[in-house]
């Protein structure tokens, strides 16, 4: 399930949320401190699996 990173507007807090694609789409989130539904999605960075050793591409 992707995790979503939200920063209140009202209290200035970042908080997560984790939720199925389809939630998103029809849920609208409240910051868990103050309660405002003023929120704002931000970036939030992520990776897919691997430490990074793979073998070099041909020719590299």
């Amino acid at each position: 399930m992707p995790t979503y990173a939200y920063l209140c507007r009202a209290c200035g807090r970042p908080f997560e949320i984790r939720m199925s694609i389809r939630e998103k789409d029809t849920w609208k989130p409240r910051c868990p401190v103050c309660k405002s539904a003023k929120v704002e999605q931000q970036l939030f960075g992520f990776s897919f699996g691997g430490s990074g050793g793979g073998q070099p591409a041909p020719g590299g």
